[in-house]
């Protein structure tokens, strides 16, 4: 009489380990690329902190001018052969704002900010493209 109840509920349970593991792998697969997205926001982000940071500190002491500026964010050198094409992600010189504040005084500083840069996402949940946050970096200036 124990075969009866167990044959009985068998036909219940056919494809529910199939539902469930679907279930299951398609959670996975939407984590893993969201890690990826998070990951991508945080390369992204410290990739362009770190070239704004090292092209100010140079700037400050070479005196470079706001063209040059830009143009060493984006393209990595201070005279480019094709300054239309877009550089270093995306990154065009109209993202870019420079700015010295305080000239003629003892607190000049040089202050680089990137924003406006638009990059894609590739999570189903959050699908599209997004703006940046503005990155700013000010360093103080080398007076002659």
């Amino acid at each position: 009489m124990a075969n009866r109840t167990y044959s009985h509920n068998k036909p219940k349970q056919r494809g529910a380990a199939m539902l469930e593991s679907a279930l299951t792998l398609s959670a996975v697969i939407i984590m893993i690329v969201g890690v990826l997205d998070v990951g991508q926001f945080l390369f992204l982000h410290q990739a362009l902190t770190e070239r704004v940071r090292g092209v100010a500190r140079t700037s400050a002491i070479a005196n470079y001018d706001t063209p040059s500026i830009q143009n060493l964010v984006v393209y990595g050198t201070a005279t480019p052969d094709n300054a239309q094409l877009p550089g270093f992600f995306g990154l065009r010189t109209s993202n870019i704002s420079v700015v010295f504040s305080g000239v003629n005084t003892n607190a000049t500083r040089l202050n680089v900010t990137i924003s406006g840069l638009n990059y894609p996402v590739i999570s189903p949940l959050m699908a599209g493209n997004f703006t940046n946050l503005p990155i700013i970096v000010t360093v103080p200036l080398e007076t002659p």
